[in-house]
């Protein structure tokens, strides 16, 4: 009868040892996020380099942290494996027949941009329970663009109206009354008490029609009016008897203006 080797024995033990812990050290994950972000590092700000849609199967080889490090087809630039989060997994069972869980054979597109206020579409599929625990979860967040507006032109004519005051220097109306209160002392060979009043300022009305020719350009007419009046009583007390003089200017104004408008901005 011959009897084994030690040696033989020894080396086929660890033969079926090696090959029970390899075999144990397979974890299968589902994915159950919408899409499962796999990062190049275990950590939430690494670089994506693939996407995986919810419900393929990934086979892990191990967990570090929060992470789970699973095995990828080969891409371009070779990569074999990367990182998944625990939160957008879910460990299935060791008992499921693994001959079952198909390896991930299609690559997931990046996805698009969606508006931040767009409401998901219902979902009635039945998922498998999902562990619960207190952790940081990795939250996905797209903002839309802010849509610009562009100015536009509404094209119609309108009507404005204003109110407010005017300063002018209105020489002559007021050179006009010094000269007559002049003219009457060295008539009467008396000197005045005070200078006669002078008028500057006027309350102003108006309005304008304007209507528009082209993107920022516009003909306006308008018509305005200006107002005001002053009184002033002048005394002689010398001279030939004692005199007075009463002068009141005034003036009234209604111009009208034809134009064009341009507005830059």
């Amino acid at each position: 009868m011959i009897k084994p080797r030690p040696r033989v024995l020894l080396g086929l033990a660890l033969t079926i040892l090696l090959a029970a812990a390899a075999q144990a050290a397979v974890i299968w994950l589902k994915v159950t996020a919408e899409l499962a972000n796999i990062r190049l590092k275990p950590s939430i700000s690494s670089v994506i380099v693939r996407q995986i849609k919810e419900g393929q199967i990934l086979e892990a080889i191990r967990k570090e942290g929060e992470f789970y490090l699973v095995k990828l087809d080969p891409d371009e630039s070779g990569r074999v494996s990367g990182y998944v989060h625990e939160s957008l997994v879910q460990a299935l069972d060791e008992n499921a027949p693994v001959e079952k869980m198909p390896r991930i054979v299609e690559r997931a597109e990046p996805a698009k941009p969606k508006p931040i206020d767009e409401t998901p579409p219902a979902r009635t599929e039945t998922r498998p329970p999902v562990r619960t625990e207190t952790r940081s979860a990795e939250i996905q967040r797209t903002e839309a663009p802010a849509e610009r507006v562009e100015p536009s032109d509404s094209g119609r004519p309108s009507l404005v109206f204003t109110a407010g005051g005017i300063f002018s220097s209105i020489g002559d109306l007021n050179n006009g009354t010094q000269g007559l209160a002049d003219l009457y002392a060295y008539q009467l060979g008396a000197t005045a008490d005070k200078a006669a009043g002078t008028l500057h300022f006027a309350f102003q009305y108006g309005g304008e029609f304007i209507f528009p020719l082209a993107r920022q350009f516009y003909i306006c007419a308008g018509l305005e009016y200006y107002a005001n009046t002053s009184e002033t009583i002048i005394s002689y007390p010398q001279g030939l008897g004692a005199s007075t003089l009463k002068v009141t200017p005034e003036f009234r104004a209604i111009p009208v203006k034809i134009g064009f408008l341009f507005y830059p901005a």
